[in-house]
């Protein structure tokens, strides 16, 4: 993967969707504040540490 070209796409975006999958297989989505990105493909979001998606 081109992690240049990604950061260069996802640059300006403040906002991410997470999506996990609970244990019956149904999908929740919620939004993210982004942090960073790296070049290296890490990214970084911000959320509250008793924030139920930090459990999940």
């Amino acid at each position: 993967m081109n992690f240049e070209k990604l950061g260069e796409l996802i640059k300006d975006m403040r906002i991410a969707m997470l999506t996990t999958v609970e244990p019956d297989g149904t999908l929740h989505t919620r939004p993210l504040a982004t942090l960073r990105y790296a070049n290296d493909g890490e990214l970084w979001f911000f959320t509250s540490l008793d924030s139920a998606k930090v459990h999940e």
